[in-house]
């Protein structure tokens, strides 16, 4: 626990450490409630009640240097379970200029340009049992590195590299599962032969239209359900145990959005394609298009 808390606090620390010309920090933070109830006839509890408090704090020189920290607090209960959390959801530090930028540390990066849902986003792992009234609570980030090129006002490159996977977290607690299956789902980050991943993406800005194109390399966010084992000792009731694994695929995607007074029109175009064949390896998916 004494190490959980050094690690947090070093990270936490980031932004306060990168500079050494004049500092400018900004606290901020919040401290929130919230109750979930459903009047719905379930088998499992799907109720929520917790207590949520974020600390926040921004350090900037305002001529090329700036970091961020984001500290969450939760206590309550979900799913009928006792929910006691501590999460650095952001620590990362940045040098910029008019030309470029350079950060790295643990960051929520968003790709696309869509609400709330896109399958552009490759490098924002979501947890899918948090109950929280913004969906952006939601955005677990990752450790990585991005270096971005503006060479022109209308057009900005974006590069990313992580060496580790986080994957989403499935949401499976309120779903009845036979007492005879085992689901094994993985959650943090995690490392491993070919577990990295990349990408690029190129933004074009004009008056009333903005574009993007963009290729990913990598895990993906969604880990692939595999069968580990199957015990027919009971044929009544095998017990049957299945993990979740990483699955690497390339994905290549475009996106838009254009303002017709007074409606914003937006559009997402993605196609994924994974690297190796479905045949034979149940957890990974078909190509699809989306």
């Amino acid at each position: 626990m004494r190490r959980r808390w050094r690690l947090l606090i070093i990270l936490f620390l980031i932004p306060l450490s990168l500079f050494s010309q004049d500092r400018i920090f900004t606290p901020g933070g919040f401290i929130r409630g919230g109750i979930y109830f459903s009047t719905g006839d379930y088998e499992h509890d799907v109720n929520a009640a917790f207590g949520d408090a974020a600390l926040t704090l921004t350090a900037s020189d305002n001529l090329s240097f700036k970091g961020f920290a984001d500290l969450r607090v939760r206590m309550g209960q979900q799913f009928g379970e006792n929910v006691n959390s501590l999460l650095l959801r952001e620590a990362w530090g940045m040098y910029y200029n008019k030309f470029m930028s350079i950060s790295a540390g643990k960051k929520i990066i968003k790709w696309g340009k869509t609400d709330i849902f896109t399958p552009l986003s490759k490098f924002n792992p979501v947890d899918y049992t948090l109950r929280s009234p913004d969906f952006e609570d939601a955005e677990l980030g990752n450790l990585l590195g991005e270096i971005t090129f503006t060479p022109a006002p209308f057009f900005k490159l974006s590069a990313v590299a992580t060496p580790f996977w986080n994957p989403s977290i499935l949401i499976i607690k309120p779903v009845s599962i036979p007492s005879n299956i085992q689901v094994e789902l993985p959650e943090g980050l995690k490392t491993g032969n070919g577990f990295y991943s990349y990408g690029f993406r190129g933004d074009f800005m004009f008056k009333g239209f903005a574009a993007g194109l963009q290729f990913y390399h990598g895990p993906d966010l969604m880990p692939g359900l595999t069968l580990v084992s199957a015990d027919f000792t009971n044929p009544l009731q095998p017990a049957i145990k299945i993990k979740g694994i990483p699955y690497i695929v390339s994905n290549a995607g475009f996106d838009f959005e254009t303002v017709i007074s007074p409606i914003v029109f937006r559009g997402t175009l993605s196609y994924n394609h994974p690297v190796e064949a479905k045949e034979g390896n149940e957890e990974i998916p078909f190509p699809q298009v989306e």
